[in-house]
């Protein structure tokens, strides 16, 4: 008895475990998360074409959409799936007026989602409905699911029950009314299938096409398996028993298979082999109750019934683990609270196993168990469902665009792109010989007129030089929520970028505030470093993986004389963090020190070791070490330090140690220094902004010297911007250059792809993976801090991700030395295509960084701790 009380006490423990345990990757039933153009937006002119993206994996002969207009007129489209992406091309026009987009969906686990939203055409029209982002299954096809889930659970466990436990001379008088019984679930269950599939056919000519329509076939062939052990065919007892495992787990994993587990964005064979042998634990409990109730000896029952309740518990445990969110889930979403029932019940098993005179309580609390396990089937599980497109299914906000004149693009920012007064910064950039978009100073003023399908009335302003710049900046007065449209008079012609400007931010939304000199000399670099978060950042949404809350990126202008009040600005905005704060280094210090002041965390750069800054770009100490490494390695013996003015630069040249170092000034009296030094191997200790104009004066001073073995760049020259601009001595590939990420890992190229999609006319950048980064980096804190309470945040930082890895990347923030542990070296390929086929031309970049390889790794990546 003690024993069995353990094992009860044990049970409660483990459910306690279940609710209190972090999420996995998990998804059920495709939501949508976006959709182009956006749910209730006001179009000035119809759309040919809707596109939308679901959580899952979608089933694309089941899925639809049809375009209704105010008098109830069907328009159809033509539907094309890849993936989770849905292109529906409108058949005709549509005119003026109010429509409503329904769509329905299947997605990879068999599970349907009907929804609709709102769309206006025409400058006075409003959607005639609200914007709906997904609802539950149809109420009919999961009764259906639920009652073939209870059949085929009800049939396993009376199927091992006759092979195992009333097998036998003793067990010959019943075994007639059992194989009525069991025959009797058998044909229910074949039936049912079998209407499954006879249902797919109709709506579906080939069901073999299609990933639902094979799911449902092997439901059916899986119930059909069971034909000899329901009727006793096999007469020897040892194969009929090893038949009727086989069968009943070929018919569990067909359940496994039709669930949540199949649609699982990530470990998807472990969830389903775990899932049946959950199913099939489960059965041969059940079996075991059944037999006690017919009369089978209860000796004979208790190591299964051990052991199934120890495989159901601990299966359970995974299955939870990855289906609930937190431990609120239990009372806050149907799923929790039918699974609060389940669970409950399951102890009502235990405590009857326990006294054994409760035998039938027993089974009618298994029967609950079952009909119970068939509804979680068809829930959506709380961490598949991003909750935030379902309230917020509008774009959540662009603080950058590009756009293009024709002869020059524009980079456009909007600051902090919420309604009210906003700062607007443009800069014009012309790419040069390379490809590569660099801004171009002493651009005249540009006028702006900016209209919103919204409602609001139009809006003008004048966007002029900023001194020290080559950006354009103005205000502008953007009163209502929504898309808005500016015209852009640029000197070398006109332009338009569309920009959202979004309301306050919701309970379930996370601001994610990036403090950055938008109208600076650093304006490209910092623009880029928000592109690439905002890419993460969309990412994250789509997936719903941030924790179930959605993420927004607010930048604010730090450019000025005094950058710490773009903390206080973020704060108000409602910020709950900072990324990637950009700029000038003393600039950057500034914010660094006013958000340690208010206790808000600060994610990526190269911030100091301050409590509430969590680095991703390497340590002085770090960076030394690998550079000094590398010197080694390309046999430097007289080496020397060009420091640059920067606190960071001047740190890594403490770090290297006792080598001769000069202090970077004016180019030209610089590199005749250099020269004259005549050192067999140089390390640049340079920003972004020094290196370029230095290593052209190099090649000035003298084109043909070089050392003899080459020369070395901390990682904050690794820029395509530096590359292009630096001269001959990268042309000839003269410089390795230090990074801690790798422009041609796969999570660069991923970034790269969603760049061209969300940003055409963006170029891919070494700084824009940098703020890909921070951007993962914030979602998997989000994951197990999802209110992003400053004090969360830095719980997970320091007690959960004291480290973490990104592709080649890898991070740590336990004692010194934090931020990149990891660096290797690149040097960059410049070549002449006009030179392959014989003729003379101009020596190019062999690309902006991504897939021609202009930049090659030339060293392994070397893992150091300061």
């Amino acid at each position: 008895m003690r024993s069995r009380a353990a094992r009860a006490v044990a049970f409660l423990i483990a459910v306690v475990a279940v609710v209190a345990g972090s999420p996995r990757s998990a998804d059920a039933h495709p939501y949508l998360v976006r959709a182009d153009p956006a749910p209730g937006s006001a179009l000035a002119t119809a759309p040919k074409e809707l596109q939308l993206l679901f959580t899952e994996r979608l089933d694309g002969p089941y899925c639809s959409v049809t375009v209704v207009s105010a008098d109830g007129r069907r328009h159809p489209t033509t539907v094309h799936v890849t993936g989770t992406g849905l292109l529906a091309d409108v058949n005709g026009t549509l005119g003026n007026g109010a429509y409503r987009v329904e769509w329905s969906v299947i997605g990879d686990d068999g599970h349907r989602v009907d929804g609709d939203y709102g769309l206006g055409v025409g400058a006075a029209a409003a959607p005639g409905v609200a914007a709906v982002a997904g609802r539950a299954s149809e109420p009919g096809n999961a009764a259906t699911r639920v009652v073939l889930v209870v059949l085929d659970l009800a049939l396993a466990a009376l199927v091992i029950a006759t092979a195992f436990f009333l097998s036998g001379p003793g067990h010959d008088a019943r075994r007639r009314s059992r194989s009525t019984v069991i025959l009797t679930l058998w044909v229910a269950a074949v039936g049912g299938a079998g209407l499954v599939v006879g249902q797919l056919w109709v709506g579906h000519s080939s069901v073999w096409s299609s990933a639902t329509g094979r799911l449902a076939l092997q439901r059916l062939f899986a119930t059909l398996a069971l034909f000899p052990a329901v009727f006793g065919l096999i007469r020897l007892r040892r194969l009929n028993q090893a038949y009727a495992v086989v069968a009943v787990a070929d018919l569990l994993a067909a359940v496994a298979l039709n669930s949540h587990a199949f649609a699982a964005s990530t470990g998807r064979t472990a969830q389903v082999a775990v899932l049946t042998v959950h199913l099939l634990a489960a059965s041969a409990w059940l079996a075991a109750v059944v037999a006690a109730l017919v009369g089978a000896p209860t000796r004979r029952l208790v190591v299964p019934v051990v052991i199934s309740a120890a495989v159901v518990v601990g299966t359970g445990v995974f299955n939870a683990h990855v289906q609930l969110g937190d431990v609120g889930e239990l009372l806050h979403s149907a799923y929790g609270r039918v699974l609060d029932v389940k669970v409950a019940l399951v102890v009502v098993m235990v405590a009857a196993g326990i006294a054994a005179v409760w035998r039938r309580w027993e089974a009618y609390a298994g029967v609950g168990v079952v009909v119970l396990a068939g509804v979680l089937g068809q829930l959506p599980n709380p961490v598949a469902i991003p909750l935030f497109s379902q309230r917020h299914p509008r774009p959540l906000g662009s603080t950058v665009a590009t756009t293009s004149t024709g002869k020059t693009l524009l980079a456009v920012t909007l600051s902090p792109g919420r309604a009210g007064l906003n700062r607007l910064v443009v800069s014009v950039e012309r790419p040069d010989a390379n490809d590569v978009p660099l801004a171009v100073a002493g651009a005249g003023p540009i006028d702006v007129a900016a209209t919103c399908a919204c409602g609001a009335p139009p809006v003008s302003g004048r966007l002029t030089p900023v001194d020290g710049s080559p950006a354009l900046a103005g205000p502008l007065l953007l009163p209502r929520v929504g898309r808005w449209s500016l015209r852009l008079a640029a000197p070398d012609g006109p332009a338009v970028a569309d920009v959202d400007v979004s309301g306050r931010p919701a309970n379930d939304e996370v601001i994610v505030g990036v403090p950055a000199d938008l109208s600076g000399p650093n304006a490209d670099v910092c623009a880029d470093e928000i592109r690439g978060l905002q890419v993460a950042v969309a990412e994250v949404n789509e997936r719903g993986v941030a924790g179930g809350r959605a993420l927004r990126v607010v930048a604010v202008d730090s450019h000025g004389p005094n950058p710490a009040a773009a903390v206080g600005a973020l704060r108000t905005l409602g910020a709950r963090l900072l990324a990637e704060p950009c700029g000038p280094a003393d600039a950057v210090g500034a914010t660094d020190r006013a958000a340690s002041a208010a206790a808000m965390p600060v994610i990526g750069g190269d911030g100091d070791t301050a409590p509430w800054i969590w680095p991703t770009a390497a340590a002085p100490g770090v960076e030394a070490a690998a550079v000094n490494e590398q010197i080694a390695r390309q046999g430097g013996q007289h080496p020397l330090v060009v420091v640059g003015r920067e606190a960071h630069q001047q740190q890594i040249a403490r770090a290297l140690g006792d080598m001769p170092a000069i202090v970077a000034g004016e180019p030209a009296p610089t590199a005749a220094r250099i020269r004259q030094a005549s050192p067999d191997i140089v390390v640049f200790a340079l920003s972004a902004e020094e290196a370029p104009p230095l290593l052209r004066a190099l090649a000035t001073v003298d084109p043909l010297w070089g050392p003899v073995h080459g020369a070395l760049g901390t990682s904050s020259m690794m820029s395509a911007t530096v590359v292009s601009t630096g001269g001959e001595w990268f042309k000839d590939g003269r410089v390795s250059l230090a990074s801690e990420v790798n422009p041609s890992d796969g999570t660069s190229l991923d970034y790269a792809t969603r760049l061209q999609q969300l940003f055409p006319g963006s170029h891919p950048s070494v700084d824009g993976i940098r703020g890909y980064l921070a951007g993962w980096l914030i979602a998997n804190v989000l994951h197990k801090a999802p209110g992003a309470s400053p004090a969360a945040v830095r719980h997970v930082l320091t007690h959960d991700l004291r480290s973490f890895v990104f592709g080649p990347t890898r991070l740590r923030w336990e004692g010194a030395g934090r931020g990149a542990q990891s660096l290797a070296f690149f040097q960059t390929v410049f070549t002449n295509p006009l030179a392959l086929a014989g003729l003379p031309g101009e020596v190019g970049h062999a690309g902006v960084f991504l897939g021609q390889g202009s930049f090659v790794q030339v060293t392994p990546w070397s893992t150091i701790r300061d």
